[in-house]
């Protein structure tokens, strides 16, 4: 109601969060936990502090006194020594650190079934034991150049989750590619975490370089489309940062895209801190992080990196909150058993979701995307007699 009238929202402010016993010191939250931050992930707000229940607060505010001038009470012991109007309004120290995870989508199913999986899907009414579930498009003829993912990607995209969630990251806020793999996967990680709550908002500046697609059609599931299927948790109302995807963008363009895109989004959540998750392709990570931490691009290498990136592959980076620099986190790994942080040097580091394969037949970024699309019989026709 407020942005349909243009009224600025300078976050949420929780109140009757919890109570604290005054004998015992015991904590109650009798009106549960999590509201507030359901419904500042949903509008994309920052939690401005979470008030306690308290007696002399509400003795001082029926009186006129400032809160401040109640140190013996609860309520600004818990909102610290400081001023509680400054903490209230964010001025002073951010409140968490920032996290960055960037992941590729999991096993997409037109490199896995074959160049004529989608021909052969259609004959079947769109059934197919690899493929659990495809929202309904106009032309199934689409879905040659939008592919799902498999179950196996399904499955790869729940194991990164439950990874991350091991390792500390829950994710807070989510981004995600228009591609529809891209989607399944952030949707199957969130999942993965019990935090389907959390909104999907798609960004078509998260879409991979366009011109390795080599002029073939792009049509998306448009987002307020996808936000009335059960499936998925889309937000509706989210205004991307990039309108649409500029087919004639070649990979020096990709990296200037990317990096506005992530200092957008770094702006965006700079006061709230928490965990963003970027659900990608194959090339984010190396774009993306290197366009947060101000390195070279590399359009003449973009490619051989993205070779190099697997299914479900991640990077995490995170800001802190006091002194504003990056470090980059190694996960606890086989490789890794201790785990580690550092800052970043020459190039990003790359995760997969375990430490062993979990397809049956997981195929490697060894054939880039261009050539598996020369390759695509389907491709090769539509480009010959059109869409008839």
């Amino acid at each position: 109601m407020f942005r349909l009238v243009q009224v600025p929202i300078l976050g949420v402010v929780e109140n009757f969060s919890t109570y604290f016993c005054r004998k015992c010191g015991h904590e109650e939250r009798l009106f549960g936990e999590n509201g507030a931050r359901l419904l500042a992930n949903e509008f994309q707000l920052k939690i401005l502090q979470s008030l306690p229940i308290d007696i002399y607060f509400r003795q001082a505010c029926d009186e006129g006194r400032p809160i401040t001038q109640e140190n013996d009470t609860i309520l600004c012991s818990s909102l610290g020594p400081m001023s509680a109007l400054k903490r209230l309004f964010g001025l002073d120290n951010a409140e968490d650190n920032l996290r960055i995870i960037i992941t590729r989508h999991g096993e997409r199913a037109d490199l896995a079934l074959g160049p004529r999986w989608a021909s052969k899907l259609n004959k079947n009414g769109a059934r197919d034991p690899r493929i659990s579930y495809l929202t309904p498009r106009a032309d199934f003829r689409e879905w040659n150049y939008d592919p799902p993912l498999t179950t196996d990607g399904e499955r790869q995209s729940m194991a990164i989750g439950r990874k991350l969630l091991n390792l500390g990251y829950a994710i807070d806020y989510c981004y995600s590619s228009p591609a529809y793999r891209s989607i399944q996967t952030a949707d199957k990680l969130l999942e993965s975490q019990g935090r389907k709550g959390i909104s999907i908002n798609i960004e078509p500046g998260l879409f991979e370089c366009p011109s390795w697609y080599a002029g073939a059609p792009l049509t998306f599931i448009p987002p307020e489309y996808l936000s009335m299927d059960r499936h998925f948790n889309i937000n509706p109302y989210y205004e991307p940062i990039y309108d649409g995807v500029d087919m004639s963008e070649e990979e020096g363009r990709y990296y200037d895209r990317s990096r506005q895109l992530i200092d957008a989004i770094i702006k965006l959540h700079k006061g709230t801190g928490g965990t963003v998750l970027l659900s990608g392709h194959a090339g984010s990570i190396e774009t993306v992080g290197r366009g947060m931490l101000r390195r070279r691009a590399r359009p003449e290498r973009l490619q051989y990196e993205a070779d190099k990136v697997n299914y479900c592959n991640f990077a995490i980076l995170e800001r802190d909150a006091y002194t504003r620099q990056w470090t980059v986190h190694s996960p606890i790994t086989f490789e890794n058993p201790l785990g580690r942080q550092r800052t970043i040097q020459s190039s990003i580091p790359l995760y997969r979701a375990t430490s062993v394969h979990l397809p049956t037949h997981h195929v490697k970024g060894s054939m880039s995307f261009a050539d598996s699309l020369m390759n695509n019989r389907a491709l090769q026709y539509y480009r010959r007699y059109g869409y008839r």
